[in-house]
Parts: C-alpha cells; sequence; structure tokens
C-alpha cells in the first residue's frame, strides 16, 4: 500500500494510526525507529543543526519534530512497504551498508525535507551531512534554548 504523500505527514500518520499493525512509541534520549520490534522511540528535547563540512557553517536547523517525521517515515515503509532489516539477510556487509544508505538518502529527499520544507526549516542535501544536536525552546522549534 503506497499513499500520496502530502508532504506533512498527515496521511502517513493517518495510515499508520488506522493499521492493524501496532507500533510502539517511547519517549528516548534519541530519535529512532527499531523495525524488530516496531517501537518509534522519540527525544522531544534534541533537534539537528546541520553543517556545510564537519566543522564548517550551519546551513539550516530542524525541530524534534522534522526527527520524528523522518523517523516514522521509516516505520511507514516497514510497516506498508516491507523495508527493513529483513532485506539484508543474506547481504554482504558493504551491499547492507548501500542498501541502508539508499534507504536513508530516499527518506531524507522523499519524506524529511518536503516536511521541513512545509515547516520552514533547514534541509539537507543528503543523510550523511555534518549535523550536531542541540536543544530548542519546544519540539517544534528551531530556535535554541540558551
Amino acid at each position: 500500500m503506497q499513499i500520496n504523500y502530502s508532504g506533512d505527514g498527515k496521511n502517513m500518520v493517518k495510515e499508520l494510526s488506522d493499521s492493524k499493525e501496532k507500533m510502539f512509541i517511547k519517549q528516548g534520549s534519541s530519535t529512532d525507529y527499531i523495525t524488530s520490534t516496531n517501537t518509534l522511540i522519540f527525544d522531544p528535547t534534541k533537534g539537528f543543526k546541520f553543517f556545510d563540512k564537519q566543522g564548517g557553517n550551519e546551513t539550516g536547523k530542524q525541530s524534534p519534530a522534522v526527527l520524528l517525521l523522518h523517523d516514522i517515515s521509516h516505520a511507514y515503509r516497514d510497516i506498508f512497504n516491507g523495508i527493513n532489516e529483513t532485506m539484508y539477510k543474506g547481504m554482504t556487509p558493504l551491499q547492507t551498508a548501500s542498501a541502508q544508505a539508499q534507504d536513508e538518502q530516499f527518506v531524507t529527499r522523499f519524506y524529511e525535507t518536503p516536511g521541513a520544507q512545509k515547516l520552514g526549516q533547514g534541509t539537507r542535501r543528503s543523510y550523511e551531512q555534518p549535523k550536531e544536536k542541540f536543544t530548542p525552546v519546544s519540539v517544534t522549534s528551531t530556535e535554541e534554548q540558551k
């Protein structure tokens, strides 16, 4: 099943909510999706700052909400498209790393970036772009807490 992605995640979240598949959401010290347990871990206190190169100039920021959108997108692709670690069985470590990188690039380009743009937040040119965590004033803000 594939949705007509609206760029804000509303349809995706509705489909996940309406799904018979159980997904667990827990607060944690990072934001990640664990496919083996259908568990979304969310840290509402950390966003990302992106840089043009390691130790370089800041190019944008994303709130914890956009990081959550990124990992909800992984959950969606797992539950509805079967894109998860079971695909990597029988692959060499290099093939696995390549497939994982392709999945991250896909999620970054087609889910995270449209959502960030709709919210007026920074985008990254690549999943691998240098970044560091920061503490925003709220879950939807890119304003850094003083």
